[in-house]
């Protein structure tokens, strides 16, 4: 007899497709010709790509070095597990994440600090970058779209030096290392570590200044040139040991997260026009007590800041510690904090208890159909 569902119009049958998880999509083109065909529809695959996000990612690997991988799902509020690595985990370490557009993900080979691949877990599909004249061992990776052309680049930042890698050339180019005319205020490290973050054709990032104050500086992807402009961050201070700022990206805007050495944690919002910030909000006493695992306002003997990590996606932005797995979300638009559900709690933890590493990763993960071509854009 015929399943009940095979019963359903092609229509109703990708509202049911529509709301599967990605895995049971995937594994849903295997069971017949016309789920295939269903599931390989361009309109489908750009639709079910564009309301499909998950942000942060939980990376895992368990006695026997079986990798998985988990992506957290603001519609429903819990962790989805994601496709399998296959085959590319022998090349990679996928606990480690370089950066990541849409549905790929840049991930660093092995030991060699110069080497990269791209990789596509839908479609299963990596593609090996050419290896850059440099060494990116401690870098900040940033994958961005230029405006204009649409095509998408990688932008590597390390110390003194930035190299861009060109879709379109499958090539690496040495640039400018840092603002050339900047007087009285010379930049003398980047802080790969803090994080970058792209909006409107820059791209933004933590810099300190041989005084030692933390200064905003702006990368322009078009130009591949470093802006002269210097921007004052949220704390202009010069001790390093009172204060960490990061950035990052949500709605098109640039956001910077503070956490100063009595464990206060802030948001603030970046004016690209007046190139000024304006607070939005602290991290609560209830909060700082489960993420940092520290009592705000009291005075104590804390290591220096920079221990936590942040990411931003979908109107919220996510703020964890190091080496902890609770996390913390903002609703910008809501304007109210929460605490993620517990990764330890998802339906696959408790049914593999043997998993011994779990690292939240800052990437985001939007799956697509497309293909790691040399010139990959964002046509679709």
């Amino acid at each position: 007899m015929e399943p009940p569902i095979n019963r359903l119009i092609d229509d109703l049958l990708k509202l049911v497709f529509w709301k599967v998880p990605l895995i049971d999509l995937i594994r849903a083109k295997a069971v017949c010709r016309r789920w295939k065909c269903l599931v390989d529809n361009k309109h489908f695959r750009v639709g079910f790509a564009n309301s499909h996000t998950y942000c942060p990612l939980a990376f895992m690997k368990n006695d026997f070095g079986d990798h998985v991988w988990l992506g957290y799902d603001s519609t429903s509020s819990k962790w989805k597990r994601m496709p399998a690595f296959g085959d590319i985990v022998k090349k990679v370490d996928p606990l480690r994440t370089r950066g990541s557009w849409k549905g790929m993900l840049c991930l660093k080979f092995g030991n060699d600090y110069s080497s990269y691949t791209m990789f596509n877990p839908v479609i299963g599909e990596s593609k090996p970058l050419p290896k850059s004249s440099d060494y990116w061992g401690a870098s900040e990776l940033q994958m961005v779209v230029e405006e204009e052309t649409k095509n998408l680049k990688i932008v590597a930042i390390r110390g003194q030096g930035t190299e861009v890698y060109n879709f379109a050339s499958n090539s690496w180019t040495k640039v400018a290392s840092t603002p050339g005319s900047i007087t009285n205020l010379t930049i003398c490290k980047l802080k790969a570590k803090n994080g970058a973050a792209y909006s409107n054709g820059f791209l933004y990032c933590v810099g300190q200044s041989q005084e030692g104050f933390y200064i905003l500086v702006s990368f322009n992807v078009a130009t591949e040139k470093w802006s002269d402009d210097v921007i004052e961050s949220p704390y202009p201070t010069s001790n390093a040991m009172e204060v960490e700022c990061q950035v990052v990206e949500c709605g098109g805007k640039i956001f910077a997260i503070t956490e100063t050495k009595v464990g206060l944690v802030e948001i603030w919002m970046f004016d690209c026009n007046t190139q000024r910030f304006s607070w939005v909000t602290e991290m609560s006493e209830r909060m700082c007590t489960k993420v940092l695992n520290i009592e705000p306002g009291v005075h104590q003997e804390l290591p220096k800041p920079g221990n936590i990590q942040c990411t931003a996606n979908s109107q919220q932005i996510f703020i964890w510690q190091n080496h902890r797995q609770t996390i913390a979300a903002f609703h910008l638009l809501e304007r109210r904090w929460e605490i993620l559900p517990s990764i330890g709690r998802s339906d696959y933890t408790r049914s593999c208890p043997d998993v011994d590493t779990v690292e939240i990763d800052a990437a985001f993960f939007e799956p697509t159909f497309l293909e790691l071509t040399v010139d990959v854009t964002v046509n679709s």
